[in-house]
C-alpha cells in the first residue's frame, strides 16, 4: 500500500522551507527520571541527536498552572533558551488548560473556571500577551505559535464548546461567536505580546488530518467569522485518521480552498506490533515494524511535500523520545524513534530523509 502511494504521489522537489519537527515537550520529565537517548551507542544530549539527523524545528506546549510544574512557564523559558542554545527554531503550543487538551478534552483552567463572555477573552488574551512577552524578553520568542491544541470541537469548554446535537440554528451561531470571540483574543495576545518585533506566524490546529468534510466545516466557519491566522494545523494518526489517500485530498482540498500554508503538526506511527492502537481498522496492512514506520514517514512526508500549490510546508512528530525511565513508564515508546533503552531508530530516516 505504502509503495502505490509513493509511486502515486512521485517524489516531490525538494524544498529549504520544509519544516521537520519533533514535539519534545515530555523531554525535561523524561530527564528528571533518568531517561537518556544514545545515538548509534553514544549517549549524548536529544536535541544534538535529532538535529544532527536533519530535524530543524522543535514544538513544545504549555501548560496555564500544571500540576507538577513540567509544561508551565517558567519551564517553557528554560526549554526555550536551551532550544536558541541548539540553534532550533520553534512553535510554541497552548492548550489553554492546567493539563492535556485534545478533540475528546478541553477543561478550563481552574483559576478561569468563573470566567465568562468578555472576562474569559480577556484573560485568554493576558495569558497569551504575558507568555509571548516573557519569551520575548528573554531573546527567545517562538517562530510560530497555536492558539489552542485540536481544537475542532472548540476550546475553554463548556464556553467555546462546538457541536452537539438539538442545537438550534441561533444557538450554533452563538457557540461560534463565543468560540472564535476566545480565538481571535488568543491571536490578538500574539500579535500584542511580539509588538515591535519580527511577526509570530499564527497556526489554528485541528485533529482532523484526513476528514475533508469535518476539515471544511470548522474553517469555513472560521473564513466567515473573518478569523485571521497564517497556517492550517493537522493532527495524522492514521489508527484513528484513516488512510494516506486521504490525507492527501485533505490537503490538495484545503490548499485551493483557504490560500493557507499546511502542517501536519502532529503524527506517529508504531515501531513494534505492541504500539498497535485497537481503533486501527483490521482492513489495513499494517507493518508494525521499524522499517514499516521508515516506509510510513517517508510516504506522509512526500504527500505533504507535494500538497497542491506548494504550500505543504511541515511535519512534526509527536513525542518522539517518550521512552520509559527508570522512575516513570510510557506507553508511548513502542510509537517513538527511540527503542525502550533510548536508542534512535533507523525509522528517523523516513522523517528526515537521512
Amino acid at each position: 500500500m505504502l509503495a502505490l502511494v509513493l509511486l502515486i504521489v512521485g517524489v516531490a522537489e525538494a524544498r529549504t522551507d520544509f519544516t521537520i519537527g519533533a514535539d519534545v515537550s515530555s523531554l525535561p520529565q523524561i530527564e528528571a527520571t533518568g531517561g537518556t537517548f544514545k545515538d548509534h551507542g553514544r549517549q549524548a544530549d536529544l536535541l544534538a541527536i535529532l538535529k544532527t539527523h536533519g530535524v530543524n524545528h522543535i514544538r513544545l506546549r504549555i501548560w496555564n498552572r500544571p500540576a507538577d510544574g513540567y509544561c508551565g512557564l517558567a519551564q517553557t523559558l528554560l526549554m526555550a533558551k536551551r532550544l536558541k542554545q541548539a540553534g532550533l527554531p520553534w512553535l510554541l503550543d497552548f492548550h489553554y488548560a492546567d493539563t492535556w487538551a485534545d478533540p475528546g478534552h478541553q477543561p478550563k483552567p481552574a483559576t478561569w473556571a468563573d470566567l465568562h463572555g468578555p472576562a474569559l477573552e480577556s484573560a485568554v488574551y493576558d495569558w497569551t500577551r504575558q507568555v509571548i512577552a516573557a519569551l520575548d524578553s528573554q531573546g527567545t520568542p517562538p517562530e510560530m505559535v497555536q492558539v489552542g491544541n485540536e481544537i475542532t470541537a472548540g476550546f475553554l469548554w463548556d464556553d467555546g464548546r462546538l457541536g452537539g446535537k438539538g442545537h438550534s440554528p441561533a444557538e450554533a451561531e452563538a457557540k461560534w461567536n463565543g468560540f472564535t470571540g476566545l480565538l481571535k483574543a488568543g491571536i490578538r495576545g500574539v500579535n500584542d505580546g511580539s509588538a515591535g518585533r519580527e511577526p509570530i506566524r499564527v497556526m489554528v490546529h485541528i485533529d482532523r488530518g484526513a476528514d475533508n468534510p469535518g476539515s471544511r466545516w470548522f474553517f469555513d466557519h472560521l473564513r466567515e467569522r473573518s478569523v485571521q491566522f497564517d497556517v492550517i494545523g493537522l493532527s495524522y494518526y492514521p489508527w484513528w485518521h484513516g488512510p494516506l489517500g486521504k490525507l492527501k485530498a485533505n490537503l490538495d482540498d484545503l490548499s485551493v480552498r483557504y490560500e493557507k500554508d499546511l502542517i501536519v503538526v502532529e503524527t506517529a506511527y508504531p515501531c513494534s506490533p505492541k504500539g498497535v492502537d485497537p481503533h486501527w481498522s483490521k482492513s489495513e496492512k499494517l507493518t508494525a515494524t521499524v522499517d514499516g514506520q521508515r516506509d510510513f514517514l517517508a510516504a506522509l512526508v512526500r504527500i505533504v511535500r507535494g500538497t497542491a500549490g506548494g504550500r505543504g510546508k511541515g511535519v512534526y512528530y509527536w513525542e518522539p523520545a517518550w521512552i520509559p525511565t527508570p522512575k516513570a513508564h510510557s506507553m508511548w515508546f513502542d510509537r517513538g524513534l527511540f527503542d525502550a533503552d533510548g536508542n534512535l531508530l533507523d525509522s528517523i530516516g523516513g522523517l528526515t530523509g537521512k
